[in-house]
């Protein structure tokens, strides 16, 4: 009977492990995993695999200022799972303001209006933050031939998620060559960038 007890105590924990399911964790930026199972809190740091099964409860917090969590890519630091099969979890902090730089390159003024509705005019090489994920918009003097980020285009929109350089460059002004073809490509591109920015601004 000592024997019998003694094996089932030394296999119990293989046959718990067996049930129990791979969840695999990646970590982007200064952040921090919590996670509460079975009455244990789990500490993860770093990317890692672990066994879990059942009701999990997973809590993230930045390890640095200025940053704000997203778990599988929904704005949120805390989110409970029922685990099931194998399952990854990505968790990333992301910072709430970035710098953009904006290069010029030769004379000219550009107008820069922010998703808040900052409008200034740019005329030499400027850095400045903005709250991440916000859109930027540049705009030129049709009169002026520029190239904006290898475009060419009097319009520019982006999205900012991340730090990010913008290079514009005014090319000398020419007299129009009737044999020379109009850039459909960039009057396209622009078009299509206003339009995403109306639109986006209207839905805000």
């Amino acid at each position: 009977m000592r024997w019998l007890l003694l094996t089932l105590l030394f296999f119990l924990p293989f046959t718990l492990h067996a049930y129990s399911t791979v969840v695999t964790f990646h970590l982007y930026g200064p952040v921090i995993v919590v996670v509460n199972y079975n009455n244990t809190e789990l500490f993860i740091t770093q990317n890692e695999s672990v066994a879990l099964t059942g009701h999990v409860i997973i809590k993230a917090q930045p390890t640095a200022l200025g940053y704000v969590i997203y778990i599988n890519g929904k704005r949120t630091d805390m989110v409970a799972l029922n685990v099931t099969e194998p399952t990854i979890i990505n968790v990333t902090a992301v910072p709430t303001y970035v710098t953009v730089k904006i290069n010029v390159i030769g004379k000219g003024s550009i107008n820069l209006q922010l998703s808040n509705g900052t409008t200034v005019t740019i005329t030499k090489n400027v850095t400045f933050r903005v709250q991440n994920y916000s859109y930027i918009y540049l705009t030129t003097p049709f009169s002026q031939n520029v190239i904006i980020n290898n475009v060419r285009s009097n319009f520019y929109v982006t999205l900012i998620t991340n730090s990010t350089t913008i290079n514009v460059t005014f090319l000398p002004n020419k007299k129009k060559d009737l044999n020379t073809p109009l850039n459909l490509t960039g009057i396209a591109l622009g078009v299509i960038a206003l339009a995403i920015y109306l639109f986006t601004r209207k839905k805000s």
